[in-house]
């Protein structure tokens, strides 16, 4: 996940709580401090109305690293979701960024605009597509993303919406 704000850190739990493996990243060592315990706190709360099982609870906290350092977040991962306000040179910069760290194969998402937007900007733009979370996660495919990369999106947001009916 890139940004760890409140959008960043529910799709963190939520991917987390659905089996994931997450990356947390942010720039801003202190935005990933408040990540961590905005992310603690949640599941406090679902524990406690009943919502999560202690099991649920550490495999959501075990399962999300925290960085600073963008390679490390994306390097080795099969999915890259970008979440947060960033202005359209911020973007650019780091869509340039990821094409040159996250591997070819790797799935990229955003939850801001069109993946069409980004195409340019990525190679393999084939990959791109928008997840949708609100009222359920829901795929958005950009008109280069493949068939194979939306059914991988598609399975990913059933997974999370799986993770949601269960919080």
């Amino acid at each position: 996940m890139l940004g760890a704000g409140e959008e960043g850190c529910l799709l963190a739990q939520q991917s987390a709580l659905a089996g994931c493996a997450v990356r947390l990243y942010d720039p801003d060592p202190a935005a990933l401090r408040r990540a961590q315990e905005r992310i603690r706190a949640a599941i406090e709360q679902g524990l406690a109305a009943g919502r999560l099982r202690p099991e649920d609870k550490q495999r959501a906290l075990d399962g999300i690293l925290v960085t600073v350092d963008l390679e490390e977040a994306v390097t080795h991962g099969d999915l890259v979701i970008e979440t947060g306000e960033r202005s359209g040179l911020e973007r650019r910069a780091l869509f340039l960024r990821l094409g040159e760290s996250c591997r070819a194969s790797a799935l990229v998402g955003t939850c801001r605009g069109s993946p069409d937007e980004l195409m340019d900007w990525l190679p393999q733009p084939g990959r791109l597509f928008r997840l949708q979370m609100a009222p359920a996660p829901s795929v958005e495919p950009g008109v280069e993303t493949s068939i194979d990369a939306v059914e991988q999106a598609r399975q990913f947001a059933a997974r999370l919406a799986a993770a949601q009916a269960a919080t």
